[in-house]
């Protein structure tokens, strides 16, 4: 069994956290783990310099296994999906420098969870499929991280199979 951390522990921290990517790095390290996926929030200027990345995570002895992100419209306003899809892009080109590592957009968020669920739920797979055709010409695999926090359009089962009928 290989184990891997993720940043987004920090990342829950908000404003409390004052560390450097760099620091994530050694922490992940120190404790054994042996690969690491970061959210683009944790990696700070690293987002737009993956060389430089991955000469600090190889440096380490850790492999890159994935990148998570999310966006200001959480994947759900139709009219924010060409800023969305630009940053989709934007961390395609960074994993093309971490073979093998998986893209990750995370969970349809809406502070309105009740309301229209399944028209919020359909722009984000609308998202969901448009950065897997992104990421598949670049041969990096997109996995959806759904969750079932606060602003989470996917809470029920019913929410999640509609999810997962129609990526």
């Amino acid at each position: 069994m290989k184990l891997a951390c993720e940043t987004y522990v920090w990342e829950m921290l908000g404003p409390d956290w004052h560390g450097t990517p760099e620091q994530l790095l050694d922490y992940v390290a120190e404790a054994g783990y042996e690969g690491i996926e970061y959210t683009t929030t944790m990696l700070g200027r690293f987002f737009s310099s993956p060389k430089e990345f991955a000469n600090e995570v190889t440096q380490r002895g850790l492999k890159f296994c994935c990148l998570a992100f999310g966006t200001p419209s959480g994947f759900t306003d139709p009219g924010a999906l060409k800023a969305d899809l630009e940053i989709a892009q934007q961390a395609v080109s960074f994993l093309t420098h971490f073979p093998g590592a998986q893209l990750e957009p995370g969970t349809a968020n809406h502070p309105q969870t009740e309301q229209n669920w399944k028209r919020k739920i359909d722009n984000a797979i609308t998202f969901y499929n448009k950065v897997s055709q992104l990421a598949a010409r670049s041969q990096i695999t997109v996995c959806v991280h759904p969750n079932s926090g606060d602003h989470s359009l996917l809470k029920t089962a019913e929410q999640y199979r509609y999810l997962m009928q129609n990526l």
